[in-house]
């Protein structure tokens, strides 16, 4: 039965557990599915900036309290990612700690990330249309359509060692982020633990590539119209930005994610018993993908096995939630099918059925809603 008085936050090992999970849902996701999704959060991400821009447009505040008061702002785009459920380039990033566990492959990961960073830019560009038809920019006296050019022309650079590090530094934050809100418990944990990572990196100024899919293509096509100096958004900048920025963004957080994921499973204290000769069911090789100490053998079967199991996998990540101990599969068979003699010599760990058969939350479902992105 699970603890009545659950903690109010996953602990790192069952965090880790969780972002595993997730990432394994990601890589099994039907391509249509998952790049509505990456739209979605390409977006989501859109509005947080339009939202940056609006504030920027006042001029009447000191710098330090515009930067402050405008990442906080931002937060919204990350927030809808998270609790709406959609795909994130940025925050797919921590997929590599899967990898690391075996439990995805490269090509898997690789082949996600390309089809978000799409769907990303088609949401942002979308966002970019629907501003524009809005007439957003002609508020504050035109003063929302001089920030969207000063904002593009302060990214448009070709400085590309400083863009470089700047999107080194915020996906750190933004992995961060994301991993705060895969260990807590509530809609408003999650609204918490995002806004001071990611009001940080915004205030600073690092440079995140879906947000400048926003940034920088309404910067451009507000100073074609008139806004702000001439030539003031270089396209071949833009292009450059997008491109040098996605490097950042990649190189240092898939690092971070990796040794995240490393730091938070836990040791085992020995090797796991294993029976000669017996092949792990489903949901036996999802288990494995993140229960310490169990070989690398049976997690790479997961990718193979696991699409033929989303309940059971729904099982397991309300058993991981609940804290409940996992089940180790034995020739395919789950506890409630196991012999007690089985269970004796050590080859299992029952979970009860009635803590199975509670439907997990929506952001333990196998579309991986908490993905944002996750």
């Amino acid at each position: 039965m699970a603890d009545a008085n659950p903690p109010v936050a996953l602990s790192p090992a069952e965090t880790q557990a969780a972002v595993e999970a997730a990432a394994v849902g990601k890589t099994l996701s039907p391509l249509p599915r998952l790049f509505v999704s990456s739209m979605l959060a390409g977006a989501f991400i859109a509005f947080g900036a339009l939202f940056f821009c609006l504030v920027s447009s006042d001029a009447a505040l000191p710098f330090a309290a515009t930067r402050v008061l405008g990442g906080a702002c931002f937060c919204l785009g990350l927030v809808l990612v998270i609790c709406c459920g959609a795909e994130l380039f940025t925050g797919n990033m921590l997929m590599v700690g899967a990898f690391g566990a075996g439990a995805v492959s490269w090509r898997a990961v690789l082949k996600n990330w390309a089809l978000v960073w799409t769907g990303n830019l088609a949401g942002a560009l979308l966002a970019v249309a629907v501003a524009f038809f809005a007439q957003v920019a002609s508020m504050n006296g035109g003063g929302v359509g001089e920030a969207m050019v000063n904002v593009a022309a302060g990214k448009a650079v070709f400085d590309v060692p400083a863009l470089f590090f700047k999107g080194v530094l915020c996906n750190v934050f933004v992995c961060l982020a994301v991993r705060i809100g895969f260990s807590a418990r509530s809609i408003a944990d999650k609204v918490v633990g995002v806004l001071l990572p990611i009001t940080a990196f915004v205030a600073c100024g690092f440079e995140h590539c879906v947000a400048n899919m926003f940034f920088l293509p309404m910067g451009l096509l507000q100073n074609l119209l008139g806004a702000g100096a001439a030539g003031a958004v270089d396209p071949l900048a833009v292009l450059v930005n997008l491109a040098v920025v996605t490097l950042g963004n990649v190189s240092w957080a898939a690092r971070t994610g990796f040794c995240s994921a490393t730091a938070a499973r836990p040791r085992s204290s020995g090797p796991a018993p294993a029976p000669a000769r017996q092949r792990c069911g489903p949901l036996g090789a999802l288990l494995s993908a993140c229960a310490p100490g169990r070989s690398s053998r049976l997690r790479r079967s997961l990718c193979w096995q696991a699409h033929r199991t989303f309940p059971s996998w729904r099982k397991w990540a309300w058993a991981v939630q609940q804290g409940v101990q996992p089940v180790q599969c034995v020739a395919g068979r789950s506890s409630a099918r196991t012999s007690s003699s089985e269970s004796s010599r050590g080859l299992i760990r029952p979970v009860p059925v009635d803590a199975m058969a509670v439907p997990p939350p929506f952001f333990f479902s196998p579309s991986c809603r908490f993905g944002g992105g996750f």
